[in-house]
């Protein structure tokens, strides 16, 4: 969906690869600034910069969270649970449903 470059300590810039990945950009940027605000127990990347569009393909500049990506299979599962729970809290703003996907419905009635 996008190359990305790293600047560690400073942002990682994400490149969209294919049209339909710049014309979701802006509105995955919004996503993150509405859960960046919504007051996580835990960092959430902010944008830096504005969408910048070039041709077919665009890009922005996210804020650097450090850390360290972990084997598959490797983690606390207790961790993961307290980071879902936090999540479920998240109360949906105004700001944050304008955003979000509506979800398909199938026949069943389920999404």
């Amino acid at each position: 969906m996008h190359h990305v470059v790293l600047f560690p300590g400073v942002a990682a810039v994400r490149i969209s690869k294919r049209p339909s990945a710049a014309a979701e950009l802006p509105r995955r940027v919004e996503i993150l600034r509405a859960v960046a605000a919504a007051g996580l127990p835990f960092a959430v990347p902010e944008p830096l910069t504005a969408v910048a569009t070039f041709g077919e393909r665009a890009a922005v500049a996210i804020s650097w969270i450090d850390g360290e990506g972990l084997r598959e299979g490797i983690g606390d599962p207790a961790a993961f649970g307290l980071l879902l729970e936090a999540l479920r809290e998240v109360e949906i703003s105004p700001e944050l449903e304008a955003v979000l996907h509506t979800p398909r419905r199938y026949a069943d009635g389920l999404g």
